[in-house]
C-alpha cells in the first residue's frame, strides 16, 4: 500500500483505516519490539477489558545501537488525563489499541494539522475517555536520532501550544468537565505566546537569536510542567 505523503499522522491514520485486526500498534522502521511484546500487552489488556496499553521501553543510539536510558513509564496508568497533555513518555511503537475503540469514534485519529506533538495529540483524546493500562517490562527498544527534536526550545513550544490547541477546540469543547486547572492553562499559553513570537522573529531570518529566545520563553514553562508532572504523579499515589 502506498500514499502520497502526508506527513507521519496522516500514514497512521490511513493505517488504521485499513487495518483489519483486533489490535493496532505502531512501529516505525527503525524502532523495535521484543519477541514477547505484543503477547504480554494483549494478555494484559484482555484481563482488565482495557481499551488501550503501553509499556515501559529502552532508548538507543542512531549511531553505535548502545542503550542510551531506560524509560519508566509504569506511572502512566488508569486515568492518565490531564498528566499526559503535561508531560507524556508514552512512545508510540509501545502503545497498543483496540481497532473497535478507534473505528467507533473517528475524531479518536493522530492530529493531521499539528506539526509536532501529533502523538500526545492522540493520547490525549485516549485519555480523556478510557483508562490506560500498563506493562511495566521494557518491551520495546525506541530509536534516538542524531535529531532529537526533545533538544529544541522552539519546537517544544510549537508542541505545547499545538496541544493546547487541540485540547481547547476538541477535548474541552467534547468533554467541558476535562478542562485544564486555571495554572495550567496560563503555562500553556506561555507556550503559545512563546511559539507565534518566535515565528515572527524566524521569518526575518534570525534563526540564532530564535532559538536563543525560545530557550529563555521556555524556560518558566519547562520548570512549571516539570513540578506539575510531580505533583500530579504524587496525587495519584495518595489514592
Amino acid at each position: 500500500m502506498t500514499k502520497e505523503n502526508g506527513g507521519p499522522a496522516s500514514a497512521k491514520n490511513l493505517g488504521i483505516e485499513k487495518a483489519s485486526g483486533e489490535y493496532l500498534a505502531f512501529l516505525d522502521s527503525d524502532d523495535l519490539w521484543l519477541p514477547n511484546k505484543l503477547e504480554r500487552q494483549i494478555e494484559h489488556m484482555n484481563q482488565r477489558e482495557l481499551a488501550w496499553s503501553h509499556t515501559s521501553y529502552m532508548t538507543f543510539s542512531n549511531v553505535d545501537g548502545h542503550t542510551i536510558k531506560n524509560v519508566d513509564a509504569s506511572d502512566y496508568v488508569g486515568n492518565v488525563y490531564p498528566l499526559v497533555c503535561i508531560s507524556s513518555p508514552i512512545a508510540t511503537p509501545c502503545v497498543v489499541i483496540r481497532a473497535s475503540v478507534l473505528k467507533a469514534n473517528n475524531e479518536l485519529r493522530f492530529p493531521e494539522n499539528m506539526r509536532y506533538g501529533e502523538d500526545t495529540g492522540l493520547w490525549a483524546k485516549m485519555a480523556a475517555l478510557y483508562p490506560i493500562g500498563v506493562v511495566d517490562e521494557y518491551l520495546t527498544l525506541v530509536r534516538m536520532r542524531g535529531t532529537n527534536a526533545s533538544q529544541s526550545a522552539l519546537i517544544q513550544l510549537k508542541a505545547r501550544d499545538q496541544v493546547y490547541k487541540l485540547i481547547t477546540e476538541e477535548i474541552v469543547t467534547a468533554c467541558p468537565e476535562k478542562k485544564l486547572s486555571f495554572t495550567n492553562r496560563l503555562f500553556f499559553s506561555l507556550s503559545s505566546f512563546g511559539s507565534r513570537t518566535i515565528e515572527m522573529i524566524r521569518r526575518r531570518k534570525m534563526s540564532k537569536l530564535a532559538e536563543i529566545l525560545a530557550r529563555v520563553l521556555y524556560l518558566p514553562a519547562w520548570a512549571y510542567f516539570k513540578l506539575e508532572k510531580r505533583r500530579l504523579i504524587s496525587k495519584r499515589g495518595e489514592k
